[in-house]
């Protein structure tokens, strides 16, 4: 005679068949998580500068143009590919030559129309560092950066935040909550429009998109390493690998007493002693990330093989990856490319805050010295460094 089967194994069968259906709606997950980062207060202030000398191969600056038919928006976003910089602003998108920043045309036509573009993405990049993505009335479309024609992607279904391309056939956008209690998400879809899943973001009742939007910040972003798309929201203390089934943790950061407590109404004034991680960029070696504290904007490094995280001091000259060679400016990283390189952006004043505090007798690099010539009111100096 045999046994009956117990409650336990029936019940497990259940759970199984249940979880393996339907849309995804958490990223609640007892998984193994790759990375911890520590950026609680004891950790935070034991942590040693990010160096350049440990980080970076080599940086290159490069002074881009600055005539009438070139001068670069406000709040743009650099990117660089072997051959060109491309800077992204509203409706404004500029190649420069990036060997000697010389300018060379302006993509697209900012227009409504069949041949135009109705929206820029600054924040957006895509996996081809010559590819510029853009909306048009009815489409997700991307510029050629060399032929500057552009090509549709994809149908838009509703507005997104940000984008990322999980396969040659499928994309994933984040869409933030809004006042009609939509809740925040990301929707996969092929490139011919139709839905194959919506993963549902843990939100509390209390919604700080206003709050987020008051720093200027995007609520959320993706980025690309090793042909995996990671997604970071800003008041999520995870990163999560993407994948057309769900999320998966990657990276957790323990923020402690630094944690701001996003169920309550946000008060300004309570975050400042607080830490809000922005954006995260990865490399075969390190995870870096941008965060908000005390009202300033740092750049942190973690070694995923040592283990140790490398914070800046807070200062307005040492928030980034300190020069510990020529002592010059932090490199801020804006974008990080497909040839291990990360992208900054530095201000004409800047620029010539620390050109000037050097004597024309001391030895500087061929790239830094050649900087002695910007004057206030030029572009801004593009800096392209080669990670180790």
């Amino acid at each position: 005679m045999k046994k009956p089967l117990s409650l336990l194994p029936k019940a497990l069968l259940l759970f199984i068949l249940f979880n393996c259906s339907g849309k995804s709606e958490t990223t609640e997950s007892s998984e193994f998580i790759p990375y911890e980062i520590d950026l609680s207060p004891e950790a935070y202030h034991q942590a040693e500068q990010p160096k350049s000398s440990l980080l970076l191969e080599k940086i290159e600056y490069v002074a881009l143009e600055t005539t009438e038919r070139c001068r670069v928006k406000e709040d743009f976003k650099v990117y660089a590919s072997n051959e060109y910089i491309y800077t992204v602003a509203s409706g404004q998108i500029l190649q420069f030559d990036r060997k000697d920043g010389k300018f060379i045309k302006e993509l697209g036509k900012y227009r409504n129309g069949t041949e135009g573009y109705v929206s820029t993405l600054p924040y957006v990049q895509s996996l081809n560092s010559n590819q510029i993505l853009v909306t048009t009335n009815d489409h997700l479309s991307k510029i050629n950066g060399v032929t500057n024609e552009l090509t549709n992607i994809s149908p838009i279904s509703r507005q997104f935040q940000d984008v990322a391309e999980l396969n040659a056939n499928t994309l994933v956008s984040f869409i933030a909550g809004d006042e009609s209690k939509l809740k925040s998400n990301l929707l996969i879809f092929s490139k011919d429009g139709t839905e194959r899943n919506r993963l549902y973001l843990n939100q509390s009742d209390y919604d700080p998109s206003n709050f987020i939007k008051s720093l200027g910040f995007h609520e959320g972003n993706f980025n690309y390493y090793n042909n995996e798309v990671f997604f970071k929201q800003i008041y999520n203390d995870t990163i999560y690998k993407v994948s057309e089934e769900g999320l998966k943790p990657y990276v957790h950061f323990n923020l402690g007493e630094f944690a701001i407590d996003w169920n309550n109404q946000i008060i300004r004034s309570d975050v400042f002693n607080k830490i809000s991680i922005i954006k995260t960029f990865e490399s075969e070696d390190y995870l870096f990330f941008n965060y908000r504290y005390k009202a300033g904007i740092k750049y942190g490094v973690y070694s995923k093989n040592s283990k140790v995280s490398y914070l800046p001091e807070n200062t307005w000259t040492e928030d980034g990856f300190i020069d510990d060679v020529y002592g010059f400016i932090d490199f801020r990283p804006q974008s990080m490319n497909e040839h291990n390189e990360m992208v900054a952006s530095f201000p004409p004043f800047e620029i010539l805050f620390f050109i000037n505090s050097y004597g024309k007798e001391v030895s500087l690099p061929k790239s830094i010295d050649a900087l002695r010539t910007v004057k206030e009111d030029d572009n801004p100096v593009i800096g392209i460094a080669t990670l180790k």
